[in-house]
């Protein structure tokens, strides 16, 4: 009795999965069926030699009916396994074979195509089934060989079956050089594909990982700074009560006290922000307050730069998540400023561009530029241009992009560097 195990769908091994497999078989047998007619027909009409064309019709008919269902299946949700694409491997083997008994049998040259599907077993079906598929080739073979039915030409014509052999044989490797070439290349691409998504599903996952430290550590963080912060307010107010004779005193207390309540508003803010979820209602907020709000709470951090502001499209058009965008816009905006700074320029370009497509978001700094290497590892490492960044910034912001259904590309510019952020429009 079969183990419902050889049921469970091809996973790893390096082999394809048993969907991608039932789409490649599917291909090869709208490949054959056309190319089988033309040989057929060569041989019978243009080579005068007798076959039974009702037998091989029928045997086409079958192929064509079967290769059709295949289509039906790989398209339908119901898991593909493992000894599914081995029984669909075994019907082609089978219908090769009838159509090698009715077309010379071991002396017809196209015999070694047999030997294609021990190869593409190999690529596409676990060792154990690979061998099963080479036993019932050899098992094809011998019987060709045991029930051999020779070709009679028509009319009494005489043929030279040997030259025969030899122009089949001929057509016979462009046709195997083709099916190799083809085949075994789309196979190795199915294959390294997959081998690309498995490397992205694992940097995405070690990116989590760090993320999910860094929510667990700004969590404590911010519980620790609450208790301190709340008592160092509470003390500069009685300071400030105290101090009436002195006013510059007075004046450090009330901004000591400011900074405190800043401090303070982060924390909250940073609460705050964690809650909001694109899944979940939120107030809309139509782009031109949101580029207004951002620019000028941003400039009164950073009054040293000069920031060119542009918004275009709908301006009026709503942003999904703004606290979470605006956090991520103001940290690009930092990082655009000391980018600047650092090449001794103080300008900084800021467009936002809204449609009922999607919404644009694009700085530009003046910077030094950024090299290959940090393009390439933007938002995938920790990593930082910056002497004295972490890179957390930037690789927080890819994955709240990726939250929002959005995107941020970074790309080099002759004089500088830009950032631009794409997230899907509210319908």
């Amino acid at each position: 009795m079969l183990s419902w195990t050889v049921f469970a769908p091809l996973r790893g091994k390096g082999k394809l999965v048993p969907i991608q497999a039932l789409e490649q078989i599917f291909r090869l047998r709208l490949l054959a069926v056309p190319s089988q007619i033309i040989t057929i027909a060569l041989v019978h009409y243009g080579l005068e030699v007798h076959l039974r064309l009702d037998a091989l019709g029928i045997l086409i008919a079958v192929e064509l009916v079967i290769a059709l269902l295949t289509r039906w299946r790989s398209r339908t949700t119901i898991t593909v396994s493992e000894i599914e694409v081995f029984l669909h491997m075994s019907v082609d083997v089978a219908l090769l074979g009838c159509l090698l008994y009715f077309t010379g049998g071991f002396t017809n040259p196209f015999v070694s195509l047999l030997l294609f599907y021990i190869a593409l077993s190999a690529t596409l079906l676990s060792t154990r089934y690979c061998i099963a598929i080479t036993l019932l080739t050899v098992i094809w073979y011998s019987g060709l060989v045991l029930f051999y039915h020779p070709l009679i030409p028509r009319g009494g014509r005489f043929v030279d079956e040997f030259d025969l052999h030899l122009a089949g044989m001929w057509v016979n490797f462009i046709l195997s050089a083709l099916l190799m070439t083809g085949f075994v290349t789309a196979l190795v691409k199915l294959a390294r594909d997959r081998e690309e998504k498995l490397a992205r599903a694992r940097e995405k996952m070690l990116r989590n990982e760090h993320l999910l430290l860094l929510g667990t550590l700004s969590a404590s963080v911010a519980h620790e700074l609450n208790t301190p912060l709340s008592s160092i307010r509470m003390l500069l107010g009685q300071l400030e009560r105290d101090a009436t004779e002195d006013p510059w005193t007075r004046d450090q207390i009330l901004r000591l006290r400011e900074q405190t309540d800043h401090c303070i508003t982060r924390i909250r803010e940073l609460t705050d922000v964690t809650k909001e979820h694109p899944d979940q209602p939120h107030e809309s907020t139509p782009m031109d307050r949101f580029a207004d709000s951002v620019v000028r709470r941003w400039s009164a951090m950073r009054p040293e730069i000069q920031i060119d502001t542009r918004v275009d499209g709908i301006k009026t058009h709503p942003l999904q998540s703004p606290g979470v965008l605006s956090k991520i816009v103001i940290n690009l905006l930092n990082n655009a400023a000391d980018a600047s700074l650092e090449n001794a320029s103080n300008q900084v370009t800021a467009s936002f561009c809204a449609d009922f497509q999607s919404i644009r978001i694009v700085i530009d700094d003046r910077g030094k530029g950024i090299t290959e290497r940090q393009l390439a590892q933007a938002g995938k490492i920790v990593e930082s241009s910056k002497s004295d960044g972490l890179g957390i910034g930037l690789m927080l912001s890819h994955a709240t992009l990726e939250v929002l259904g959005g995107t941020l590309l970074l790309r080099a510019l002759p004089n500088g560097t830009r950032a631009e952020i794409t997230i899907p429009s509210i319908r």
